[in-house]
Parts: C-alpha cells; sequence; structure tokens
C-alpha cells in the first residue's frame, strides 16, 4: 500500500523565499523547504495497481503550462486549535481548471481522490498548542509576502511517508504540461 498525492513541486528559488518566513511562532514544527509543494488532489492509500492506473490516468490529461505566484499568509484550525500556517496562490483560473481535471479524471476512474473544495496553499508549518497571539503577529507581519513569477511545465504523482517529525514526500512520476 501507498499513500498517495498530486501535486506541484516549489522552485527552489521561492522555496528559499517561503523558508525566510519561517520564524517566530511558537509550537510551529517548520516545513522543511525541499518538501514544499502545493496538493492538487489527495488520494490516500492504495495499491501498486491503482498506483499505476493514477499515473496512466494522469498521462491522458493535456494541459498548458502556467505561471504561478505564491502570496499572503494565512492558517487552518477547527474548533479553535490551529493546525498550521501556509502561504496562498494568486489567483489563477489554470491552476484551478487543472485542479478540476485531474480531480475528475480520477473519480471517473475509481480512483479515490479527495472531494473537499480546493484550497490552493503551500503550508509552511504544523502548530501545536501555538498561542493564537502568535499566529495574530504571524499573519500581520507576512501578510504582503510576494514571491516571484514561477512557471509550471509538470506535477508530480508523490508518495507520502509519515514520520512522527514530518512526513517525507517522494516523487514517484512527473507529469510533464504542453509547453
Amino acid at each position: 500500500m501507498k499513500r498517495l498525492f498530486v501535486g506541484l513541486n516549489v522552485p527552489e528559488e521561492i522555496s528559499s523565499a517561503l523558508a525566510s518566513i519561517q520564524f517566530g511562532v511558537r509550537g510551529a514544527r517548520w516545513i522543511s523547504p525541499e518538501y514544499f509543494h502545493l496538493t492538487l488532489c489527495f488520494i490516500g492509500e492504495v495499491n501498486n495497481r491503482v498506483v499505476d492506473d493514477t499515473v496512466e490516468i494522469l498521462e491522458g490529461i493535456n494541459q498548458n503550462s502556467f505561471s504561478l505566484k505564491l502570496m499572503g499568509v494565512n492558517h487552518f484550525g477547527t474548533k479553535g486549535r490551529m493546525r498550521s500556517l501556509w502561504v496562498g496562490i494568486e489567483k489563477n483560473p489554470t491552476l484551478l481548471f487543472l485542479q478540476k481535471k485531474i480531480s475528475s479524471a480520477l473519480i471517473r476512474n475509481n480512483v479515490p481522490a479527495d472531494r473537499r473544495e480546493f484550497n490552493p496553499h503551500v503550508t509552511v508549518a504544523k502548530l501545536r498548542n501555538t498561542p493564537v497571539e502568535d499566529i495574530s503577529r504571524y499573519e500581520q507581519e507576512n501578510n504582503l509576502f510576494k514571491s516571484n513569477s514561477f512557471t509550471v511545465t509538470y506535477y508530480t504523482v508523490f508518495e507520502s511517508y509519515l514520520k512522527r517529525s514530518t512526513p517525507i514526500y517522494t516523487p514517484l512520476k512527473e507529469i510533464p504540461l504542453i509547453e
């Protein structure tokens, strides 16, 4: 069994910019820059046959390459407990279209794709017992964050290993976009 998701890698230049804002929050477990990514579709635990089927389905999607820019910071939380800090994505219809194509193709082919509303972001920290005032201060200090634009030329099927301290993401297959 493998735990899969489909995502976009974050280029090294952009990862460095994100790493520069990883500070000042008690209880934050900062994501290592080599693991920064934007999840397009979470699949979950599947057997090897489904891994192969998933790659085959995704290789059938035609999509042009496009540019992205990261901007702003925010958090996810439930019932007053903050879970993570993240950097958002500047509105991009092509990204939304690609995500919808991927999700729809997987669901049509009975691959267990996540059906939650897509909220494009790059997680920069996981939170545990973090004071609300730290999160508020962090968001105020970094709300104007904006990365340089970068071109997306492929997306990746990743395997995710859950470790106690941080998950490990291993690329299984890069799917090229049309340039």
